[in-house]
């Protein structure tokens, strides 16, 4: 999801809710839950290099280097 398209949806929302992020990856969450919630702690961006290693799990090298690209991040807290 494109900046653009995250603020476009957000515009449609009360401005005064919480941002809440649910996950049902099973490899986060586990078998004794359907789903895992994260509160929304700040927003941010940063430099950095993405590859995918050999299982084709994304990883990223925070690097000012000709090779990397600026991009946002929504960082995320477990707990709430």
């Amino acid at each position: 999801m494109k900046v653009k398209e995250l603020i476009a949806e957000l515009q449609k929302l009360n401005p005064e809710h919480n941002i809440y992020a649910v996950c049902e990856d099973q490899e986060l969450v586990g078998n004794h839950k359907l789903f895992e919630v994260f509160m929304l702690e700040s927003v941010n961006s940063a430099k950095f290099i993405g590859k995918r290693d050999a299982n084709d799990m994304p990883v990223i090298k925070f690097d000012n280097g000709p090779e990397s690209t600026e991009q946002v991040f929504l960082n995320l807290m477990y707990r709430f």
